[in-house]
Order: C-alpha cells, then sequence, then structure tokens
C-alpha cells in the first residue's frame, strides 16, 4: 500500500495544499507552521475506520468545512476518498468512515520518551484490538517496553513453540539493528536472571544501557516498529521484512545529533526495504542524505495557499551540497548567518556604498573579531574595504 497523492483544503493552518509522494522515500520540510505536522494528522485521519480520535483540524480562519482527498495505490488498485473535517476547536474529534486496511499504516509522533528501567520479570505481550490500533494511528505508536519485549523474545526463542519461523527472523532482524547502526557493534547475549541485554563492542562487552543517547533512540525507533508489526499481526506468523505499508514519522531527527541523524535515515530504508517513508524534519543533514525527487520542500504564496518548491532533480540528491546551500535553497531558510552578523554586515557594506570611511572601519574591525577564522567573507571585506582606500593592517 502506497499513498500516491494528498490535498488538503482548509485543514488546520493550511488553506490549499497537493502533494505527490515517492513509493519509497518523501521527506517533507519547510519552516514552522507551514504544515508538516498536519500532513502527517492528516493521512492518519484516513485510517481511523470510524473512530472519533483524530487529530486532523479544521482551520480555524475557514468559514468552510474542510476536506482531506487521498489517493492510494493498492496491489496496483488506485483508489480515492475524500474526507470531510467540520470541527476546529481543541477538544473535539472527528472521524474518518472508509475501511482501508489499518494495519498497513503506522504513525510515530513527536512524544518519544526513551526510558531504561531494570527489569523484575517479563510480560506477555499486550493482546491487539481496533480501538488501540486506532489509538496507535491518531497518536503515534508507544515506544516502550522495548527491553521487556526484545528479553521476552530472546529468552523463549528456544523454547519449542514459543516463536514461528519468521517471528525468529525478525528477532534476528532485531538482533542485527546493532551493527547496522554501527559495525563496531553487535548483540551478545540476554541474561535469564536479571533480563538485561548485553552487547559487544570493541572495548568488550557492555549493558545495553551504557550505550550512547543516539544510538539507544535509533535502536528504540527501529525495535518499535518491529514490535508494532508483529503486534498487529498477532494472528499471523508474519515476516517484518515484508511489511509493504506506509511509516510516518514527525521529526525524524528528535533527540539525535546530527551524525545520527543520517544513520536512522539509511537504517530505516536498509531494514524496511519494501516501506513508503513519509518523513518530516528540520534537519539539513538529512536532506542532505537524500535523493533529489525524495524532498518535498514546502511553502506558501502570499494568498496563504501551500505549495511545493521546484527543486532541481539531481541523480546524486544534495550530497555534494554544503549545509548552507541546503537551508537556504532547499529548506528556504532566509540567511544562515546570525542576526548580528547579518547586521553588521548591512551598515559595513552601506557605509562602503557610501563611501564613508569612518564607519566602514568601525564594522571592519567588528567583523574580523567575530568571523571565523577560515571564513571567506574575510577576503571579501578586506578587498571592499581596500576599495574605499582603508587599511586593512590599521
Amino acid at each position: 500500500m502506497k499513498v500516491i497523492e494528498l490535498t488538503l483544503k482548509e485543514i488546520a493552518g493550511i488553506k490549499f495544499a497537493n502533494i505527490k509522494f515517492d513509493n519509497n522515500m518523501n521527506i517533507i520540510c519547510g519552516p514552522n507552521g507551514i504544515g508538516k505536522t498536519t500532513i502527517i494528522n492528516s493521512l492518519s485521519h484516513c485510517f481511523l475506520n470510524g473512530y472519533d480520535i483524530s487529530r486532523a483540524k479544521m482551520r480555524i480562519a475557514s468559514k468552510e468545512i474542510g476536506y482531506i482527498k487521498v489517493k492510494l495505490n493498492e496491489q496496483d488498485e488506485v483508489y480515492e476518498k475524500t474526507f470531510n473535517v467540520s470541527s476546529c476547536r481543541p477538544g473535539e474529534k472527528s472521524a474518518s468512515s472508509i475501511n482501508w486496511e489499518p494495519r498497513k499504516f503506522i504513525s510515530i509522533g513527536v512524544e518519544r520518551m526513551f526510558e531504561y528501567t531494570n527489569l523484575d520479570s517479563i510480560e506477555r505481550d499486550s493482546v491487539n484490538g481496533d480501538y488501540s490500533l486506532a489509538q496507535h494511528i491518531a497518536n503515534g505508536i508507544p515506544l516502550r517496553d522495548m527491553k521487556n519485549w526484545f528479553a521476552n523474545r530472546s529468552l523463549f526463542s528456544g523454547t519449542e513453540g514459543a516463536l514461528g519461523p519468521n517471528s525468529k527472523r525478525n528477532l534476528g532482524l532485531a538482533k542485527q539493528v546493532f551493527s547496522i547502526l554501527d559495525e563496531c557493534y553487535s548483540y551478545s547475549r540476554t541474561d535469564a536472571k536479571t533480563f538485561d541485554i548485553f552487547v559487544n563492542t570493541a572495548n568488550g562487552e557492555i549493558w545495553y544501557e551504557y550505550l550512547s543517547s543516539g544510538f539507544k533512540s535509533c535502536l528504540t525507533l527501529i525495535w518499535g516498529i518491529i514490535k508494532e508489526i508483529e503486534w498487529r499481526f498477532q494472528e499471523q506468523d508474519y515476516l517484518v521484512r515484508e511489511f509493504d505499508g506506509i511509516i510516518v514519522i514527525d521529526e525524524l531527527e528528535l533527540h539525535l545529533h546530527p551524525e545520527w541523524q543520517t544513520k536512522i535515515y539509511f537504517a530505516l530504508q536498509e531494514i524496511f526495504p519494501n516501506v513508503q517513508f513519509i518523513i518530516t524534519t528540520h534537519s539539513p543533514h538529512i536532506v542532505q542524505s537524500a535523493k533529489g525527487n525524495q524532498i518535498i520542500a514546502l511553502a506558501a504564496d502570499n494568498e496563504g495557499i501551500t505549495y511545493v518548491r521546484e527543486l532541481p532533480n539531481i541523480q546524486y540528491g544534495y550530497q555534494g551540497w554544503t549545509l548552507d546551500e541546503v537551508l537556504q535553497d532547499v529548506m528556504g531558510m532566509r540567511s544562515t548567518y546570525s542576526d548580528y552578523l547579518d547586521e553588521r554586515l548591512d551598515t559595513f557594506y552601506k557605509a562602503i556604498d557610501e563611501e564613508d570611511l569612518n564607519q566602514a572601519k568601525v564594522d571592519f574591525k567588528i567583523l574580523n573579531q567575530i568571523l571565523h577564522p577560515n571564513n571567506p567573507l574575510r577576503k571579501m571585506i578586506n578587498i571592499d574595504f581596500k576599495s574605499i582606500g582603508g587599511d586593512v593592517n590599521d
């Protein structure tokens, strides 16, 4: 199942928007308030199957009823449906009415807490149900109890009848995640007495809890998806790597250092090769790693209409672009300089244009103090200062 196209009218902060999606990876970027999370909530709305827990809201300034129009491809059949959204107050809920397969839509929100505690015992898996599934879709899957889930499977995988063949393969995949995220790490063992998980590193075996926070965040996110897929198909011995649904993730980079932002982007595609990912981000590092056709850069015109900015469809994406170039030319940031640096440059060049040597001298000294030692701007301001008779050695 894949989303082909989404049209929104009078939904949350979006007056109108039409977005087309890639079958594999979609990275939605743009300034705050442009509607990135609204797109996530709108897609989730379409899979609630009548439960009135949707986070999709009508645009408060509108007198018209909002609508969400979505086009899907399921096994080479195209389906299209329009959902009206009339509620706009925070406490009000709305429902969708179509019975699309909700198990193929996974949502991960921004409320992600990664807690690691000692286990006094191992609990059984919770039983899935239609309402619980709808909650996971509307609010995002719960990323908790990952240690309990992994310890349960790793300790009982050898017990006859405890896990089916595909469930054992899913456990093997969960163990491989350590090495996928960092080839210097690998799963070691799970202690049957304490339920502690141990990891092999270049410096010897360590507790799972001793991994860096970025490593644990990525690990927990991936384990959470594996766990969720198994939970949704409890009646089957389901092979996770064959999951061919949609996974939406709001702010993929949340809690992650830039190094880990890139790692999780590539790891998700390697571990879930048949999934269509729809991700929102503020991270230029993630955009820099993507292919050109995977970027959905949002902007708004003077009429408040949201649109997708036209970007060059480059064979190698933006891997050769600097972060400044990505921030300005892809993500629409006006300037990557601080406000203070922008102000100093403005007054300096105004003084150059007016040949005001005294003012230019003041700004020239300040710029030389605040600029990075290797910043190419240094050469430019030297040339421009000399052009009106300034002494760069003064």
